[in-house]
């Protein structure tokens, strides 16, 4: 029972879900078995600390037919039903949060009552609730066409004027429905392609575009959005597509659902990226800023989440332009929105790289004293934070005890490839400059070389730094 579908749903259910689902399962017109109804309760009472023999089939049965010997195949059909009405609550719960389609649904079933003046009110009803919807997203223009599309049947078999037929207006959006869909698909495949390095075929892009530019679409602002971001997807040199991307989100970002609103604003931040990548640090404060508007749009806490790779490259990128009031702020203020199992060790993690940042180094060192984090990456990097605390405060004995511990982690993980070679460097880099004769020019011209044309490596600026401090 423990990994049946019916449970794995069961147990993902809210407080109110379960409340609207019994009401639902104890409706004569749902449902008529009360068995089903024992079920439910069962497992909802052990959904949180479902020990196994709390699921096992024979004591579930035993509730279910205390008088009756274990049968696996009645068992396999109270769950069979329970599911039944399960998904049939689920499909109702997801068919009312559309509520366009739910009345287009309902002009469809006037039409073919021929009830006109109900019809044409569903019809006046459906078009205000798209003139006012705040969201316009691929659902919206899908759902516009569907009711032009019923508005045309309706109107081609009545007896009104040609005139007063809406086949441009059907026309329009149907263009506009899938224009939309397979620019939103087309980034898809974009970021999938270069995740996995496999090549699709993309029909109709060209025509697509050259549609767009030409019947002036880009005055329908999700048109525009998905328009400029698949131009900066396929060229990360396109500076002016990226200004338009990002003047389009700031202005329309409330037109699409938070969840599409999250993958709109990475996509603008991921351009960033690749452009400090190449080595364009004024991207830096463009990404911050970004970051900053997709919270204040309410663009990145899902579900009242928050991921919290955003939440360090946030962190990140705000202590490179000593933004130290805002970062404070945001990690006490965002760590909330963290999972409770990543929560202490990230709020910690962070706080440590501030007071780094800040030269409080001994509040950075107690901080990072207190975990061994299970991201080998984020462990690294907090070792990275003690090396170079280790080597300003001259803690030498405690530095070379530190990369020795660093080069048999590197050893003994299974870390990736690049990052392997980041921090070999960085430990190969460190031990030539404790070395380096202080008094001697000639070596240190000769390491700063070695520096400069070193690659992969992340600390580059620190060690020339430490290297002309000498």
């Amino acid at each position: 029972m423990k990994n049946s579908r019916l449970f794995e749903v069961i147990k993902t259910f809210s407080k109110k879900e379960i409340r609207d689902f019994r009401k639902w399962l104890n409706s004569p017109f749902h449902n008529n078995r009360n068995d089903i109804i024992v079920l439910f309760e069962y497992l909802i009472k052990n959904k949180e600390n479902a020990l196994d023999d709390y699921l096992k089939k024979e004591i579930i049965f035993k509730t279910l037919f205390p008088e009756e010997n274990f049968k696996d195949a009645k068992l396999r059909q109270v769950m069979f039903f329970l599911f039944k009405v399960l998904e049939e609550y689920i499909e109702y719960q997801m068919f009312e949060s559309d509520s366009v389609s739910k009345k287009i649904y309902l002009a469809k079933y006037y039409q073919s009552k021929k009830l006109e003046k109900s019809l044409e009110r569903a019809f006046d009803i459906i078009q205000k609730e798209q003139d006012t919807s705040l969201i316009k997203d691929e659902y919206y223009f899908h759902n516009d066409f569907f009711f032009q599309n019923a508005k045309s049947t309706f109107l081609l078999k009545s007896n009104r004027k040609r005139a007063e037929i809406n086949l441009q207006e059907l026309s329009d959006a149907l263009d506009k429905s899938f224009i939309v869909s397979k620019l939103r698909l087309f980034w898809t495949m974009i970021a999938h392609q270069n995740m996995i390095k496999i090549n699709y075929n993309y029909t109709f892009i060209e025509n697509i575009i050259k549609l767009i530019e030409e019947k002036q679409l880009l005055d329908t602002p999700t048109i525009a959005v998905y328009y400029y971001g698949y131009k900066i997807l396929i060229n990360e040199n396109s500076l002016e597509s990226f200004e338009q991307f990002k003047n389009y989100i700031s202005n329309s970002h409330h037109i699409f659902p938070i969840a599409e609103r999250k993958d709109i604003y990475v996509t603008a931040i991921n351009y960033c990226i690749q452009q400090l990548n190449k080595g364009k640090t004024e991207f830096i404060k463009e990404a911050f800023e970004l970051y900053k508007e997709a919270l204040l749009n309410d663009a990145l806490i899902e579900d009242n989440n928050l991921d919290h790779i955003l939440y360090i490259n946030i962190v990140s990128l705000g202590l490179k332009l000593k933004e130290f009031s805002w970062i404070e702020h945001f990690i006490k203020e965002y760590s909330q929105y963290l999972s409770e199992t990543k929560r202490e060790s990230y709020y910690n993690f962070s706080l440590s790289r501030l007071h780094y940042s800040k030269g409080n180094f001994n509040k950075a060192m107690e901080l990072l004293s207190r975990y061994e984090h299970k991201d080998m990456l984020i462990n690294l990097t907090a070792k990275t934070m003690l090396l170079k605390i280790y080597y300003e405060i001259s803690e030498m004995r405690a530095l070379e005890s530190l990369l020795e511990s660093m080069r048999a982690y590197l050893q003994r993980k299974k870390v990736i490839g690049y990052h392997k070679e980041v921090y070999k460097n960085l430990i190969r880099y460190t031990k030539k400059l404790l070395k380096v004769n202080p008094y001697s020019r000639a070596q240190k011209e000769k390491l700063k070389a070695e520096i400069e044309a070193a690659k992969p490596l992340t600390e580059k600026a620190w060690l020339l730094k430490q290297l002309a401090e000498l």
